[in-house]
């Protein structure tokens, strides 16, 4: 694929994603369990993604290591979603969203350099400093203490950037063993399967008295961030490497915050706006040549 046009799709997976932490805020408010959000979430993908990546051909898995990476990438996806549910319940969607998308290409870069055996350069390492500290004004480092750390969900913010960093490099390291598209798709399913006996324990059908809201959103962040996002996240892992794609991460915060204050009202904070520029920033250090 022509890299100009993987740069845009990428973007456009990036804005879906930035629109999922609203969406995630708005569903996390209903009086459910975050089992069902999250089973509804990972069968709807499931659903409109099995007959794409069967009728395109693309259902290849060469080596055994990497169906068991797959598998492997559904608890980890799975692990992911209950965190973001459960920390969107409890904080902000606009500070969720750059929190995590600013220190998941941080923790990303590192994971792979030290599993890769990567040398890290000048510009990556001053890209990663300007977004370690970006994040930590977002998260009024100054000011923390175990108890906000928890009450606020930042906890599970950070829970969320570091799954989905290892989840990206486990998605590099079996690149070869199975399509990209197929990887995808499994650990869509296996994710689906782990929530399903949670969800069924709380009333699998309960969310069929929801209103026409609920499902709006859920639609979002199931064909928008999860089959559409995800998906050309990973194919741009395949491409890129997982340094690459995940540096572009870093352009979730800002349509993050403008969804939240658009759609939920939510004000925009200084540290959050100022913590977010240091960490877009380093998406044109990290990226540059």
């Amino acid at each position: 694929m022509n890299k100009t046009v993987l740069y845009l799709l990428l973007a456009s997976a990036m804005l879906t994603w930035g629109l999922s932490w609203t969406n995630g805020h708005i569903l996390a408010g209903y009086e459910i369990s975050v089992w069902h959000l999250i089973f509804w979430r990972f069968f709807l993908a499931s659903v409109l993604f099995t007959p794409v990546v069967f009728i395109t051909g693309y259902w290849r898995i060469h080596r055994s290591g990497g169906l068991w990476g797959a598998l492997a990438g559904g608890f980890l996806i799975g692990a992911y979603n209950l965190f973001f549910f459960l920390g969107s319940r409890l904080g902000l969607a606009g500070a969720g969203g750059v929190l995590v998308t600013t220190l998941n290409p941080i923790i990303t870069s590192l994971l792979a350099a030290w599993w890769f055996g990567r040398s890290l350069r000048r510009k990556d390492i001053l890209g990663l400093i300007l977004g370690l500290t970006g994040g930590a004004i977002i998260l009024n480092i100054w000011d923390l203490s175990w108890d906000s750390l928890f009450q606020s969900g930042n906890f599970y913010f950070l829970l969320c950037a570091f799954t989905w960093a290892v989840l990206t490099v486990l998605m590099e390291s079996v690149r070869d063993s199975i399509h990209v598209l197929t990887f995808s798709l499994i650990t869509y399913w296996v994710a689906g399967l782990i929530a399903l006996p949670f969800s069924v324990r709380h009333g699998l059908t309960t969310v069929f008295h929801l209103d026409g809201y609920f499902w709006l959103n859920l639609a979002f962040v199931s064909a928008g961030a999860m089959a559409f996002g995800t998906t050309v996240y990973f194919l741009a892992t395949k491409s890129l490497g997982s340094e690459k794609s995940s540096s572009f991460i870093f352009l979730v915060p800002a349509s993050a915050l403008i969804f939240a204050a658009w759609i939920l009202r939510e004000p925009f904070q200084f540290t959050t706006v100022g913590g977010g520029f240091l960490a877009a920033s380093a998406i044109y250090l990290i990226n540059r040549n």
